[in-house]
C-alpha cells in the first residue's frame, strides 16, 4: 500500500459519505409518518442544547481525526479510533434511523473502508509514516503510480 493509494481510499470514504448523507429520501408517507411519531430514545434528544454541546466537539474531532490520517499524524489514528468506538458505543441510544434503498448500502460500504482505512493505518508498512517527526511532503512519492 502506497500513500497515494491510502489517501484514495480516505477520498473514497469522505465521497461515499457525502454522497449517501445527499441520497433522496423514496420510502412512503405512511413510513415518514410513523417514523415522525417515534419518541425518542435519547434524553438528550429532547435538550438540544445539551446535545449539541456534546456533539459539535466530537464531531470536530472526527474531522480532525480524519484530515490528519491525510497528513500521517501519529495522534489522528488515536483520534480516529477512539471516535469510532465512542461512535459505535452511543449509537443505540439515539434509537432507529431511517434511511433509503440507496443510502443504506452505501453507508455500509462507507464502514467498511473506514476499517480497511484503520487497519491500514495501524497494521500495514505504511503505518511506519505515522511517526511523530513526520511532515508533509507531497513530492515524496515520486514515480509511476501502481
Amino acid at each position: 500500500m502506497t500513500a497515494f493509494r491510502f489517501r484514495i481510499f480516505l477520498a473514497m470514504y469522505g465521497l461515499i459519505q457525502i454522497v449517501a448523507s445527499c441520497m433522496p429520501d423514496n420510502y412512503s408517507l405512511a413510513l415518514a409518518y410513523q417514523y415522525g411519531i417515534e419518541p425518542p430514545h435519547l434524553w438528550l434528544s429532547k435538550h438540544l442544547e445539551a446535545l449539541s454541546v456534546l456533539l459539535v466537539p466530537f464531531i470536530a474531532l472526527i474531522i480532525s481525526g480524519y484530515i490528519g490520517l491525510f497528513f500521517f499524524k501519529r495522534w489522528a489514528r488515536t483520534i480516529s479510533l477512539i471516535t469510532t468506538f465512542v461512535g459505535l458505543a452511543v449509537a443505540p441510544f439515539f434509537g432507529p434511523q431511517l434511511s433509503s434503498a440507496i443510502a443504506g448500502p452505501m453507508f455500509y460500504a462507507s464502514s467498511i473502508v473506514w476499517g480497511a482505512i484503520l487497519a491500514i493505518a495501524y497494521y500495514s508498512p505504511l503505518s511506519s509514516r505515522f511517526g511523530a517527526n513526520n511532515s508533509f511532503n507531497p513530492t515524496a512519492e515520486v514515480g509511476p503510480i501502481q
